[in-house]
């Protein structure tokens, strides 16, 4: 008897979804940096008009700081072990399939 191969089948993304992925990544991490971008910069004591408008849109305080990088780094490390339980499991479940 013949044994059956299972294969976990996955759909490749389009060009148009992956750009508009990339994009949307893209935007949203220039925008974080940007946030962040003015708050060191008013720190650190650079004051413009601009400036002081967008520090004062995007007012973070000591505390906020400590909050946000608290809250990065337990993002990464889950995703990190997401990622990590994810991988094995596929792993084990294609086990008899072969890499090419």
């Amino acid at each position: 008897m013949k044994k059956r191969e299972e294969y976990i089948v996955r759909k490749e993304l389009g060009f148009l979804r992956k750009s508009f992925h990339f994009l949307l990544y893209l935007l949203m991490w220039l925008f974080i940096l940007f946030i962040i971008l003015v708050n060191v910069n008013f720190l650190l004591g650079y004051y413009s008009d601009d400036m002081v408008s967008f520090y004062l849109l995007f007012n973070l305080d000591y505390g906020l700081y400590t909050q946000l990088i608290v809250a990065m780094i337990i993002l990464i490390v889950i995703t990190a072990i997401y990622s990590t339980f994810r991988l094995r499991y596929l792993r084990r479940e294609n086990k008899h399939v072969q890499n090419h």
